[in-house]
Formats: C-alpha cells, sequence, structure tokens
C-alpha cells in the first residue's frame, strides 16, 4: 500500500488502553472522534490526536489525549494522572 507515509493519508489508529471493546472499563473514552473525522474529510485537518474522557468510581473526571500509532502518551511522574497536562 505504499508504505506508513503513504498509508497515513487516508489511515490513523488510535488505541485507547483499558476502555474494553464497545465502551466499559476503567479506560478514557475517545469524545470527538467523529468530529476529527469530519474536519479530516471535509476540511483536510488530518487528526494527530483525539481526547479522551472518564470519571473515575469517586466521581473524579479524568482527561487527556490519545496519541495517533505508533506514538505512546507518557506520564510525567508528576501531577494529578486525571490531567491531561501530566501527560506527554
Amino acid at each position: 500500500m505504499g508504505g506508513g507515509s503513504a498509508v497515513d493519508e487516508f489511515y490513523r489508529l488510535f488505541l485507547a488502553p483499558g476502555v474494553e471493546h464497545c465502551g466499559g472499563g476503567k479506560g478514557l473514552v475517545p469524545v470527538d472522534a467523529l468530529e476529527k473525522l469530519v474536519k479530516w474529510i471535509e476540511e483536510g485537518k488530518e487528526p494527530e490526536d483525539l481526547r479522551a474522557e472518564t470519571v473515575d468510581v469517586g466521581g473524579n473526571p479524568a482527561k487527556r489525549g490519545l496519541c495517533k500509532y505508533p506514538a505512546k502518551l507518557k506520564w510525567t511522574g508528576d501531577g494529578d494522572w486525571r490531567l491531561s497536562e501530566s501527560w506527554t
């Protein structure tokens, strides 16, 4: 199919660890995937990340971005794990 760069023109993969199939689980759930897809098709804005959110068992919100594969998020080791600024 022409290699990674060629495939990147029409295909993106964003892994959402811990979400389980079709939702559920403790992972953060993508919240803007369809919006990003529409902007890609209609406006040519290629998605590099997706916003993901959840609420933990204590009722606390957690938010962060999901990276385009093969990139991976890494916790900085500092700050609240629920906040996107604690991840790179």
